[in-house]
């Protein structure tokens, strides 16, 4: 996360094996702007769990996602959301 900036975004490709069956997916990163929390200037960072197959408006409306904060001059993680769809299924805070 050391590279952040705003308006940037990249895909990470992955392969996930389960009892013999492989298939291929991504984690794909979207820097969506700069929030406070608290005091503290953050990147607001999406991420999007995916399988190829998948269009990308189906994954945030039925997939899993993230949004993270990460501190703009520290680069560590400040407060963390995980979805199902638009279920919230865990938050963390660190600050």
């Amino acid at each position: 996360m050391l590279s952040l900036k705003e308006n940037i975004e990249w895909k990470e490709k992955i392969n996930v094996s389960t009892e013999g069956n492989v298939s291929s997916g991504y984690f794909k990163y979207t820097v969506l702007g700069i929030e406070k929390i608290g005091k503290v200037n953050c990147f607001r960072v999406e991420v999007l769990y995916g399988d190829e197959n998948e269009e990308e408006k189906n994954i945030r409306e039925l997939g899993m996602r993230k949004q993270i904060w990460v501190d703009t001059e520290k680069r560590i993680l400040i407060k963390s959301q995980t979805y199902a769809g638009n279920l919230l299924l865990s938050e963390t805070n660190l600050k």
